[in-house]
Parts: C-alpha cells; sequence; structure tokens
C-alpha cells in the first residue's frame, strides 16, 4: 500500500506531462496560442501557427472571389480565374501587409483613408474588422474534422439576434505543431454579415 501512495503521485504526473506533450501537438492548442498572439501582438508566436503567406493567399482568391460577384466592386462581373492570376502577387502581398499590422497593432491602420467599399483587400479588411470587433461576438473555435494532416475548423460567431456565423479555416499537421494555412468561405462569411 505504501508504494502505491508512493507511486501515484509520480504515475498522476507522468500521465498529466504526457496529456500536455499530447495536446501541444493537436489543432486546438495551435488555435489557442493564435488567439494569445493576437492578444499579446506577439508576431514571432503568430507566424508559429499561422502560415502568413498560405493565408495571404487564400484571402487574396477569397477577396478576388467576393469582389468579382459584388456590384459595388470595380472588378464586378469580370472572370475571378483570370483576375487572381493577374493580381494575386499584389493582393498576396498586401494581406501579408494587412496581416502583419493587425497583429502588430490590434487593427488594421494602414489605409485608413480607403472608401467603405469592397474594391480593395484593405477596404474589404477594414469593414471585415469593424464587423468582428463592432457586430460580432467571438465565442470560439469548433474542430470539425481531422483527416490526412489537416484540419478543418470553424470560428464561431455570434450577432446581436444570436445567429451565428461560421468563418472556416484550414490547419496544416507540420509535425509538431499545425498552422492555419487557409480561409475556406470569407466570401460566404462577408454575405453573411452584410445586412447586420
Amino acid at each position: 500500500m505504501k508504494k502505491f501512495l508512493i507511486l501515484f503521485p509520480v504515475l498522476v504526473l507522468m500521465a498529466a506531462i504526457a496529456y500536455f506533450m499530447i495536446y501541444k501537438q493537436m489543432p486546438q492548442y495551435a488555435l489557442q496560442q493564435v488567439e494569445k498572439a493576437t492578444v499579446e501582438r506577439n508576431q514571432a508566436l503568430f507566424e508559429k501557427y499561422v502560415d502568413v503567406p498560405a493565408l495571404s493567399e487564400s484571402l487574396a482568391k477569397q477577396f478576388v472571389s467576393y469582389a468579382s460577384h459584388n456590384k459595388d466592386a470595380e472588378i464586378a462581373g469580370r472572370d475571378p480565374e483570370k483576375i487572381a492570376r493577374k493580381y494575386s502577387p499584389e493582393l498576396t502581398n498586401a494581406f501579408k501587409t494587412i496581416v502583419t499590422d493587425y497583429i502588430q497593432h490590434g487593427k488594421y491602420q494602414v489605409g485608413t483613408n480607403v472608401s467603405n467599399t469592397y474594391s480593395s483587400p484593405e477596404a474589404m479588411l477594414m469593414q471585415l474588422q469593424d464587423y468582428i470587433v463592432n457586430r460580432l461576438e467571438f465565442a470560439g473555435f469548433s474542430t470539425v474534422l481531422i483527416r490526412d494532416g489537416y484540419a478543418d475548423v470553424t470560428a464561431d460567431f455570434f450577432d446581436a439576434s444570436q445567429a451565428t456565423h461560421r468563418l472556416e479555416m484550414k490547419l496544416a499537421d507540420k509535425g509538431k505543431h499545425w498552422q492555419i494555412v487557409e480561409v475556406n468561405n470569407l466570401d460566404e462569411f462577408l454575405k453573411s454579415i452584410e445586412s447586420l
């Protein structure tokens, strides 16, 4: 009995350490670290758990898709694939700047004089942050599916009427940690919150 009393705390400690080591390699831990990096304005931590170039490229594609269907945008009615090929490098760089500025300052502020339309990445991100900060409440992350080295995750938001708005993201398993690499439904998310 005495051996059990001596070994039990050691076994519990070993189990807790093993659980923590496993948990650190799960998508949920990566999402917690992204949230922490955003709150603490920690660019290095953010970039460990977010593939900024891949996310920026994903945002650029989503922007083109949304803007090509928005009658107020300069590119409305044009072929999204052609526009994406032509402007992808510039849009990707713009989104890298926007994401970096947002993490470092807590708000995108470089292009504060742009109009309130979706005719530029800066305007879209400024409007998006306005919606999220002023009109939506962050409810948390939900892991939908983990398969073949990828995790499908949603960032869930509630509006004043308690309607749920979900931003879908994809995380990639990088071995010892997970990284956000893609946003899947930014255009649908924007459409869902337009009328708020």
